[in-house]
């Protein structure tokens, strides 16, 4: 067959290069040019890309005419496809061409570790590094990556710059740790006072009072998220710190937490604190917290990690990236075309390591308040 007889542009070749193998049934590597493989997945593509690409040769074009439908059409349509790559020398301007490949095919820039593309069930080839890397992702390619000392170190925290950069992770830490940490102490007070009062205090109802209590923990969170939305509209806290932050400053388990605990200390710590003067109030943050330390603590962490972690009810009352925590900007790497593993992973770790280091610091603590709660 005559190469001279090719005259068509080199975009001609798109529609080839964008789908040959899936009905071709071969894989053509490139060893000139950047070693690249192209596929094809249907014939109306390949008769269209074949005939652009042969577009001023009317006679050769008859010939494939004459041909189709036949096993001669395969095997010419690859002699065809492999004698154009290997007119082609211009590595600037196919990489160009790969880039602007349209449809199934999908471009990606390969990273500095990725040293060569493997054809399944077929040939290894090499890569050259000195150009631009292109591949096109397809399910019959996997891609072997050899690693160097220099190059691991290079990229090793490249995922954790590229997902800081990709969101306002700064806005979005300080929004958490402050929510987190006015929501832990306002309802570790409110938590403590009520806990003293159902544990201490003597009051018409009070057991009646704390089995209501409870029984509040029986109905799903997701019943509340309506009611608690259109009670913060008519506020006009939507999209506010206050959203955050008031409908989460009681939890009735740290109440029932502390209450247990409340009630193992002994009656005549409190006598003794009323014949000296103590008032209640003060009995409650002078002598009752002091020896409660684990329990409130405990209960401390439970909602400190409660919050950090929140995300339906954050997603729900925030409309800016200004007031969104970090649960609900790790979404920022999930959309409708596709999720970024890489950089979702990368987020999600510097998301929770301010955790699992307070964790770390305050297990003894978890431990021996749980261990406490409900001995007497």
């Amino acid at each position: 067959m005559d190469q001279s007889g090719f005259h068509g542009d080199r975009q001609a070749l798109l529609v080839t290069l964008n789908d040959l193998v899936s009905n071709v049934r071969e894989f053509v590597s490139v060893s000139d040019v950047d070693k690249l493989i192209g596929v094809a997945r249907t014939w109306k593509e390949l008769e269209d890309g074949l005939t652009k690409l042969l577009k001023g040769d009317p006679l050769l074009v008859s010939k494939i005419e004459k041909f189709k439908n036949t096993a001669q059409y395969e095997q010419l349509a690859h002699q065809l496809f492999l004698i154009k790559w290997q007119q082609s020398k211009d590595i600037q301007k196919l990489s160009k061409l790969v880039t602007d490949t349209r449809n199934s095919t999908v471009p990606i820039n390969l990273p500095n570790t990725v040293k060569n593309v493997r054809c399944v069930g077929g040939e290894s080839f090499e890569i050259e590094s000195n150009y631009h890397r292109v591949w096109f992702y397809d399910s019959k390619f996997s891609v072997e990556a050899r690693f160097t000392p220099g190059e691991v170190f290079l990229n090793f925290f490249q995922n954790y710059v590229d997902a800081w950069k990709a969101a306002p992770f700064g806005r979005y830490y300080i929004n958490t740790v402050f929510v987190a940490t006015i929501t832990t102490v306002l309802e570790v007070i409110i938590a403590a006072m009520a806990a003293f009062a159902f544990a201490k205090l003597d009051f018409f109802g009070r057991d009646f009072l704390f089995t209501l209590y409870l029984a509040t923990m029986m109905v799903p969170g997701e019943v509340l998220l309506v009611p608690n939305y259109i009670t913060l509209t008519k506020f006009g806290w939507i999209d506010t710190y206050y959203a955050l932050i008031v409908p989460w400053v009681v939890q009735v388990f740290a109440i029932f937490l502390m209450r247990q605990h409340f009630k193992t200390l002994p009656d005549e710590l409190f006598d003794a604190a009323k014949i000296d003067g103590a008032s209640k109030w003060r009995f409650l943050w002078t002598v009752v917290l002091p020896l409660s330390k684990p329990v409130v603590i405990t209960s401390a962490l439970l909602k400190f990690v409660g919050s950090w972690n929140a995300f339906l009810w954050v997603l729900i009352v925030t409309k800016s990236p200004e007031m969104r925590t970090l649960p609900v900007g790790l979404q920022t790497f999930s959309s409708e075309v596709g999720t970024l593993y890489n950089q979702l992973m990368a987020a999600s770790t510097f998301s929770m390591l301010p955790v699992i280091l307070l964790f770390l610091f305050t297990q003894r603590y978890f431990i021996r308040g749980i261990a406490r709660t409900g001995l007497k």
